[in-house]
């Protein structure tokens, strides 16, 4: 292995970007994963996660369509001390689901 060699440890969506980009810098860079696929782990408990960025661009970069597992958001609620509070969401505002759900990221890549 040289200097310009990297080993990205994971193919969830954090190493295959972190990939990419390495890749677009010049290095050799191999990615090795445990399972038998890649996306991340469909263990990890079920849950939302929210996210700004544009997905059209992400969707282009990664060479990947993954806008069917991201929904749009429009406003945020927030419950302090049993209160309700609302506020609206900025543009490009995003919630993707993640786990074994139907419409979860890692579900859809695999």
């Amino acid at each position: 292995m040289n200097e310009n060699s990297i080993i990205v440890y994971g193919a969830g969506i954090s190493g295959l970007v972190a990939a990419i980009c390495l890749a677009e810098q010049g290095f050799d860079v191999e990615v090795r994963e445990s399972r038998s696929s890649v996306g991340g782990s469909q263990d990890w408990h079920p849950s939302v996660h929210h996210q700004v960025f544009d997905l059209r661009r992400t969707e282009e970069y990664l060479q990947i369509e993954i806008g069917s597992c991201f929904l749009p958001v429009d406003r945020h609620t927030f419950y302090f001390y049993g209160r309700e509070k609302a506020i609206l969401a900025p543009n490009n505002s995003y919630v993707c689901e993640k786990g074994r759900g139907k419409r979860s990221i890692e579900t859809h890549l695999r």
